[in-house]
């Protein structure tokens, strides 16, 4: 599979599910709050392209809608403050449905983050 930056992740393999301690583990080692690496890594189990609803992910992470809106703004494409964010992710709202989504920049970063080889 190739990725739209031109970079090659076919020898990337995704990792049975990683427990809350081993998640803090990577957040720590990497200097990355907890909550958005969480968020990272199920989008990133999630299938390429798919849209995950924001409620699933708040009861997959225990988290709280506002908690995890304030972690996917600065990861999103979204301007905040008038400040363009990371890009690796995209979030709509259909109807009453919010969902998100890992963009192509996203997915490679998560591929530097989670590559267990």
């Amino acid at each position: 599979m190739r990725l739209d930056m031109g970079i090659d992740a076919s020898h990337v393999v995704k990792p049975p599910a990683l427990d809350a301690t081993a998640l803090e583990q990577l957040a720590q080692a990497h200097g990355i709050d907890s909550l958005m690496l969480g968020v990272l890594y199920a989008l990133w189990l999630a299938p390429e392209q798919a849209w995950v609803s924001l409620p699933r992910l708040v009861k997959h992470l225990r988290s709280s809608a506002s908690a995890l809106l304030r972690t996917l703004a600065p990861l999103s494409v979204a301007r905040v403050h008038g400040q363009p964010g990371m890009g690796w992710l995209e979030v709509r709202n259909e109807g009453l449905r919010w969902q998100t989504r890992l963009t192509a920049e996203g997915r490679m970063q998560c591929a530097g983050l989670f590559d267990m080889r």
